[in-house]
């Protein structure tokens, strides 16, 4: 693949992958790049309307939510999904719609529990890396489908759980592990890739930027830095195409350029 960082706002993020019924039939295949451009730049502006919302977490305790729900919680307090791939139940959905209803965590989880959690969930969701040939359209049609990303988007702090998260990776291991097996190497890398976007998307927002001191920016930008080559090789392994999380949103002069 060329390596080089794109803009999203001048080229697409392809995603590779083979078509199954995790496929979305809304994916584009094989489109003129001013009709990608057009699609990215649609999409993005649908998500960053989404994430100018600022929504708290409602005071229900997490104790009340895993007695109500108890096939939706590990015993450390995570969300997990009840189905999984390779579960009959999962095997035997005849279409992507019954898939997202195996996997549709309550609303009442959702609307609860911490960012931090609901991020976490998020990135674990089974369709997350379902193949997209635009990463942004891929990701505002999973808003419209799946309420935890809808709602994981409008949080107040969700860049800045992000943050916390992206920047406590070890980028050289993720890549390690990912080397290590040759034969699951793009499956792998694949899952790391999305969960990567989908932080520095959340990163990149203006409501982010301006919940940040100056010492937070400059550590952000310091781990993104780090973390450059790695990244190359996790989207290299992905089979997708290079990013910045400061050429993922567009609001006035996106300060994160400077």
């Amino acid at each position: 693949m060329r390596r080089k960082i794109y803009l999203l706002c001048a080229c697409a993020l392809i995603l590779t992958g083979c078509g199954n019924k995790n496929t979305d039939t809304n994916s584009v295949t094989s489109m003129p790049v001013s009709l990608e451009v057009q699609q990215d730049k649609d999409a993005l502006a649908k998500l960053q309307k989404m994430s100018e919302k600022s929504l708290i977490a409602k005071k229900v305790s997490k104790t009340v939510l895993q007695k109500k729900y108890p096939d939706w919680f590990t015993k450390s307090g995570d969300i997990k999904y009840p189905v999984r791939p390779g579960d009959k139940k999962w095997e035997a959905a005849k279409t992507q719609n019954d898939l997202y209803e195996l996997s549709d965590i309550p609303k009442e989880i959702v609307d609860s529990v911490g960012t931090e959690t609901l991020l976490k969930a998020v990135e674990e969701h089974p369709l997350l890396s379902q193949p997209y040939d635009i990463w942004s359209v891929g990701m505002e049609a999973f808003s419209r489908k799946f309420y935890g990303l809808k709602i994981l988007l409008q949080r107040e702090d969700a860049g800045i759980e992000a943050a916390s998260v992206y920047m406590a990776k070890d980028m050289k291991e993720i890549v390690k592990k990912e080397n290590s097996n040759e034969d699951k190497k793009q499956v792998q890398a694949d899952e790391d890739y999305h969960k990567i976007v989908l932080e520095e998307y959340l990163i990149s927002t203006e409501k982010t930027y301006e919940q940040m001191d100056d010492t937070k920016k400059q550590q952000v930008l310091k781990a993104i830095k780090a973390n450059y080559e790695y990244e190359k090789e996790i989207a290299s392994n992905a089979g997708a195409q290079e990013y910045h999380f400061y050429d993922m949103i567009k609001y006035g002069d996106n300060p994160w350029k400077k």
